[in-house]
């Protein structure tokens, strides 16, 4: 995938340096990512038991890329 670098534009500090969705298998759990891609599909939102006693909020979502 192209990257036209408009994001960057104007002077923005922040920098993004995307990884394809193939490559994900291959990081480490917790490692944050840059990702570009189309999302096929989502589904229901649903909550799930978070680490303090509360609900989290979530949604499994399918995201393709050209990788």
């Amino acid at each position: 995938m192209h990257d036209d670098e408009t994001i960057n534009a104007g002077g923005n500090q922040n920098t993004l340096t995307f990884t394809g969705i193939s490559e994900i298998k291959q990081l480490k759990t917790g490692t944050y990512i840059d990702v570009i891609g189309v999302v096929v599909n989502a589904g229901k939102k649903g909550e799930v038991p978070g680490a303090n006693g509360g609900k989290i909020t979530r949604r499994n979502v399918v995201i393709a890329d050209d990788s």
